[in-house]
């Protein structure tokens, strides 16, 4: 019979040591994976709140400093106060970890803020101050205006094809 042990099977051959390393010839064993252990957090909630508080408030006052400026002014204390919460209540502290996860979803859409801000701007769809702090030039608005029409005698004041331009 055959001296190979059954796949699967614990036993080694009767003329090899249990604990003897396998033929050359054997399939590697596998090896098991062990779970990516994420890093232990070196900064508290507090301050990754009052970082996100004072980034959401940097958006904001490119289209309103007002509301912009308040979110910002408001950050450490809000900060502060979801934190407290968050010691007393597990699940909230597990959703605002989550939230400040952001993760790769969150990377992409900061990335496409600019792109988003200049179409934005430059079809009127922003106040112009936010325009102008941004650098970017608002697409010019058409004006209406006649052109004389060849057919008709410049004696004709007003008359004409109207054409809009810009």
């Amino acid at each position: 019979m055959n001296d190979l042990p059954i796949p699967g099977s614990e036993e080694a051959p009767k003329d090899r040591p249990a604990d003897a390393p396998p033929p050359p010839d054997a399939p590697p064993k596998r090896e098991k994976r062990e779970r990516a252990i994420p890093a232990p957090r070196t900064t508290s909630l507090e301050k990754r709140l009052t970082e996100l508080y004072v980034s959401l408030g940097s958006l904001v006052v490119v289209a309103d400093p007002t509301c912009g400026q308040a979110v910002i002014a408001a950050a450490p204390e809000t900060a502060a106060a979801l934190e407290a919460l968050a010691k007393e209540n597990p699940k909230v502290r597990k959703a605002l970890e989550k939230m400040l996860a952001g993760g790769a979803w969150g990377g992409v859409l900061m990335a496409h803020f600019p792109i988003v801000v200049t179409v934005l701007a430059h079809h009127n769809m922003l106040p112009s101050t936010t325009a102008a702090v941004l650098g970017v030039t608002p697409k010019a608005k058409p004006t209406l205006r006649t052109v004389p029409d060849p057919s008709e005698d410049e004696s004709s004041v007003g008359s004409g094809t109207p054409v809009v331009s810009g």
